[in-house]
């Protein structure tokens, strides 16, 4: 009865120094980062850089500063920072997308509304 007792108590013990250390959830480190780096843009000089060179999320065009951040002590975080460089990264690229999109959109929109009219002008000229 000893021996079981002595061993159950070393298996809570074991189990219970996990429970004991809590630390930040790297979600929440992440949805930071994420958040951060809506406000991030790239100035001219590098945006040119980054559009001939095609850089990688690594790049240090990426790198959150103490002004980007909104708490500065979150630099030292290796997790807000590559969630960061991966977020920017991605709105930096898609930023240029939304651009071509939103021109092929208009253009489509404008060719439709002509081809209405067009119809329209016709149908009534056989009247």
């Amino acid at each position: 009865m000893n021996k079981s007792l002595t061993i159950l108590f070393v298996c809570l013990l074991a189990a219970s120094t996990q429970t004991f250390s809590q630390s930040t959830h790297p979600d929440s480190v992440k949805e930071t980062a994420i958040m951060d780096a809506e406000k991030f843009k790239l100035n001219e000089a590098n945006l040119k850089r980054f559009k001939s060179e095609r850089s990688k999320h690594t790049s240090d065009f990426f790198k959150p500063t103490s002004s980007t951040a909104s708490n500065a002590s979150l630099l030292n975080d290796s997790v807000y920072v590559k969630a960061f460089r991966q977020a920017a990264h991605k709105n930096t690229r898609s930023s240029n997308k939304v651009k071509k999109n939103s021109t092929m959109e208009t253009v489509g929109y404008v060719a439709g509304g002509v081809a209405v009219v067009a119809l329209i002008f016709l149908g009534l000229n056989e009247i």
